[in-house]
């Protein structure tokens, strides 16, 4: 996981002013959001890589997606998750977009040799972009954004998900329950999408290319045609050869 910014500049609970010494120094405030940032990657046993740049006023500079560079060619990715370039729906918050656009040219620049840098260059085989527009009222805020074309089902995970965002109490400017509840809906809304209890919905920016078309992969298609009182399970015995 890698955090470009601590994102201390942003309105957070942290940043309100107390009743004698005012807003907390700058520095306080980031270190009590490594601690949440620490806690969460705790609970998802993912590695935290944290960058010190400035939020609210990050522009992708050549420094800012060389660091990005070396990040990847140092860890190899095997996929990239970013934000969206054109995230619309947090316009109180444009380093998204800033961010979404620093990686995308990261991810290109890492595998040219002519980038600054000394590590071996490395191709990053898929790039999935946050938010993406997969019902009406996404289209709402997101306009310009495409339409999700790769959902992950985490259903099994929903409570790992709801224990790392609850860490992340100054990061967020509502209360754990009403945090939970937002998330609860939007990780439902996106399975109801893919036919599944809850998902996250992304945007591939490549085509998905398969070697073969395989019936193994259940999808709200196959699942509508179950004989009644058949699980995903009974269907995918019909194609098993002994495996």
């Amino acid at each position: 996981m890698v955090p470009v910014t601590y994102g201390a500049r942003h309105t957070n609970p942290f940043l309100k002013p107390g009743k004698e010494s005012g807003h907390p120094p700058l520095e306080d405030v980031k270190a009590r959001k490594l601690k949440e940032i620490e806690r969460a990657c705790g609970i998802l046993e993912v590695e935290l890589h944290q960058l010190d740049f400035k939020d609210q006023l990050f522009m992708g500079t050549h420094e800012e997606v060389q660091a990005l560079v070396d990040i990847i060619r140092d860890f190899r990715p095997d996929i990239v998750i970013t934000h969206h370039p054109i995230d619309t729906a947090f316009a109180d918050q444009p380093d998204h977009a800033t961010v979404g656009a620093a990686v995308l040219r990261a991810v290109k620049y890492a595998n040219e040799w002519g980038a600054d840098s000394r590590k071996p260059a490395f191709q990053v085989n898929s790039v999935l972009l946050w938010p993406a527009r997969y019902e009406i009222a996404m289209f709402r805020v997101t306009p310009y954004m495409t339409p999700a074309n790769y959902y992950v089902d985490i259903s099994a995970v929903t409570d790992i998900k709801r224990r790392a965002m609850r860490c992340l109490e100054g990061s967020m400017l509502m209360t754990q329950d009403q945090t939970e509840e937002q998330f609860a809906a939007h990780d439902a809304t996106a399975g109801r999408a893919a036919g599944v209890r809850h998902a996250e919905a992304y945007v591939h920016t490549a085509p998905i290319v398969v070697k073969h078309l395989s019936r193994r992969e259940i999808g709200p298609s196959l699942q509508m045609l179950l004989p009644p009182g058949w699980t995903e399970e009974d269907y995918l015995k019909l194609f098993r050869h002994g495996d």
